[in-house]
Parts: C-alpha cells; structure tokens; sequence
C-alpha cells in the first residue's frame, strides 16, 4: 500500500475502471490500481475529478491539499 503525492501543478487525477490516474500537463500519464492507494497528499495547484472524489469517499482513501508554499490563501 502506499501515499501518493502530487507536487507538480496542472496534474489531474482521476479514476478509469479501477485505477487511479495522474494527468500531466506534458501529455505524461500514470496509474495504478485504486485498491493499492492509502492516501492522496496534493501540494501546489492539481485537481481530482469528481468521480476520483466520490470512489476515494467510497473506499475511504483521505486525500489532503495543500498549498505549493505552506500558507492559507484565504488570508
């Protein structure tokens, strides 16, 4: 099992027939099997699809964001 972390911006994730995928910006694209993943850590500006949301929900896998330099944005 394992954590991933996306530190790259413009990633999306995602989720096609039972594996997570990672989008990037370049056209580069990796997956893995959903069942294998214990946590999403997002830092910086990248996005889950909403499907990635709601299987993550159902499979109770935590995904975290944070912002690329630590600080809340909403101050």
């Amino acid at each position: 099992m394992s954590f991933i972390y996306v530190s790259e911006s413009g990633v999306v994730i995602g989720i096609e027939k039972n594996r997570l995928t990672l989008k990037y910006r370049d056209g580069m694209m990796r997956s893995l099997p959903i069942e294998t993943v214990d946590g999403i850590v997002v830092i910086g500006k990248s996005q889950l699809t909403s499907q990635c949301i709601v299987r993550c929900m159902e499979d109770g896998v935590p995904v975290s964001f944070f912002s690329s330099i630590g600080k809340n944005n909403n101050s």
